[in-house]
């Protein structure tokens, strides 16, 4: 038989999930004694046997993921906060109060989070740099936006980058002077 387009595999097969005769049997066997089945698990568990007592516990209280967790967590903005989040996330594991799993899930949720403080941290210096060069292009000498003052004279930014900002601006100052002329 040739295949047509937009056709595959056989077209007489049997339908996916579809069931055969002996489990469909089964399932209807299980389906008349259900009641009793389940009484005869409940008297089990009640006489004390461990197998019977699993089994009704994982279906009445089923240990679920994505539950809320009961320890409250610093925020984090910095490698410190990090640190402090990862020592209550440690104490709580210490008590019983997190599973090992939700242990590492939310030391992950934390580490993001650090990676993110930086990422933007990164990101706020590039925009502040771009919006100084803006400003030197249009003649501007400073622009300062408000009060957190983004952009800084690109001189100085230069500056702080060459020495990693440890003598605040200041070897820019003398370079502008040696520039114009005027004595140091």
């Amino acid at each position: 038989m040739i295949s047509m387009p937009g056709q595959s595999g056989t077209p007489a097969a049997r339908a996916v999930a579809s069931r055969n005769k002996p489990m469909l049997a089964a399932e209807a066997a299980l389906f008349e004694h259900a009641q009793e089945l389940v009484e005869n698990l409940v008297t089990r568990a009640k006489n004390g046997e461990p197998a019977a007592m699993r089994l009704a516990m994982d279906r009445i209280l089923p240990a679920g993921r994505g539950r809320p967790l009961p320890i409250e967590l610093p925020p984090v903005r910095s490698s410190d906060d990090a640190q402090a989040a990862v020592g209550t996330i440690m104490d709580a594991l210490k008590q019983g109060a997190l599973s090992a799993r939700e242990a590492v899930d939310l030391i992950k949720v934390v580490t993001a989070l650090t990676r993110l403080t930086g990422t933007i941290a990164y990101i706020q210096k590039v925009a502040r740099r771009e919006v100084a060069k803006a400003a030197q292009t249009l003649g501007l000498d400073h622009f300062d936006p408000g009060p957190n003052a983004y952009a800084q004279p690109i001189d100085r930014m230069n500056a702080d980058e060459d020495d990693g900002g440890r003598d605040g601006g200041r070897r820019a100052s003398a370079a502008a002077q040696r520039e114009s002329g005027a004595p140091l």
